[in-house]
């Protein structure tokens, strides 16, 4: 899309690093440091919706908590509307808050037991002093009605609900002030196939007839293929690839992107797999000593010196589709808009000889491939 007619960005990530500091079990130990998102940069615009997906532990909620201002980040900045958010406080806080909002992951925990539905939902109202008692009354109905909740709803109790209708009273919740921006945090993990379907549905109408700007986090890539936009792929705290949701899914270009990809079931399990099968091995590394170099490369089958020793740029192709792999290249021979690829890398220094993934076929656009001058 050209840059003159690209919507303006809500969201503007610029190198957001979130610790934590882990209780040492011993005097004569340190506290160690986890580092949940290291230097993670990205936009989402107006009316886009963005999933950030990776496995768990890969630093998504904690991205998605980050922006919402429930985490203070280490360093970097996060942007709301032109608002530096940690910089936030009192009644510009709380106007904030009643922009964007969050739908979190447990419908069951995240509803109070003890609270009718009526009283969940206007909850954020009487929160922010929206409407009178009676105004807050008809708002609760008209939310109820748009998430697909009969109107007596509001008198019943969660444990009353099947998991699907509680995630429906915590999407109710999210949207009754309003918001610009939503966090939907893994809305459908912990529900059945086939009401993950309908919720999937619920947001993806919500989103075009509120005109909602979405950040929607998922550890599944088949779950985020009918709601996203733009696609931008995690890995233990670091983004690996960010791209239009068609490209992301037709041509992935990193090798954790492909991995993911290629573990998502086939609709037809006797067509086999399309394209060369990514396995990963062992399990995702601590965060709190992640590894040198290229953060993917205890686990990609194509990793090569140069990636066990320099940290690859998260460089950008004339699409805009951006990518972290010292080996990622244009099969159709288009230019990088930013610098292509260090010299170590390149095959003519011996670092990444004899490294080769094709990612797709020759008339894909992208391969993941050494580097040639």
């Amino acid at each position: 899309m050209p840059a003159e007619n690209a919507p303006s960005p809500l969201i503007q990530v610029e190198g957001l690093a979130v610790t934590f500091e882990l209780a040492a079990h011993s005097w004569r130990w340190k506290p160690q440091v986890l580092h949940a998102v290291d230097g993670v940069s990205f936009e989402v615009c107006r009316g886009e919706s963005l999933a950030l997906v990776g496995e768990s532990g890969s630093g998504k909620t904690t991205t998605g908590r980050a922006l919402l201002g429930l985490y203070r980040p280490a360093r970097g900045s996060v942007r709301f509307d032109g608002e530096e958010v940690s910089k936030l406080k009192g009644a510009e806080l709380k106007r904030f808050r009643g922009r964007a909002q969050m739908i979190f992951q447990d419908p069951y925990a995240s509803l109070n037991p003890r609270m009718k539905v009526g009283a969940i939902i206007a909850e954020p109202l009487r929160a922010h002093g929206a409407g009178s008692q009676r105004q807050r009354r008809e708002r609760v109905q008209e939310m109820l009605r748009l998430v697909g909740l009969p109107p007596d709803a509001s008198n019943r109790f969660p444990y009353a609900f099947s998991g699907g209708q509680r995630q429906r009273v915590g999407i109710a919740r999210a949207l009754a002030l309003h918001p610009d921006f939503v966090v939907a945090d893994e809305p459908v993990s912990a529900l059945d196939v086939s009401v993950q379907a309908q919720v999937l549905n619920l947001l993806s109408d919500l989103r075009e007839e509120l005109s909602l700007t979405m950040l929607f986090i998922a550890h599944n890539l088949a779950v985020v293929r009918h709601i996203a936009s733009r696609v931008a792929v995690m890995y233990l705290g670091q983004l690996v690839e960010v791209g239009s949701r068609d490209e992301v899914f037709s041509r992935p270009a990193h090798p954790y992107t492909q991995a993911l990809l290629r573990a998502v079931p086939p609709p037809d399990p006797g067509a086999g797999w399309s394209g060369e099968k990514v396995s990963l091995r062992g399990e995702i590394p601590s965060p709190v000593s992640p590894p040198d170099g290229c953060r993917f490369h205890t686990r990609c089958p194509y990793a090569a010196d140069i990636c066990r020793s320099v940290v690859p740029e998260m460089r950008t192709f004339a699409s805009g589709r951006k990518v972290a792999c010292h080996f990622a290249v244009d099969a159709n021979g288009g230019e990088f808009s930013s610098q292509a690829t260090t010299p170590e890398a390149r095959p003519d220094r011996g670092a990444g000889a004899g490294v080769e993934n094709r990612a797709g076929d020759a008339g894909s656009g992208i391969e993941t491939g050494p580097i040639l001058s």
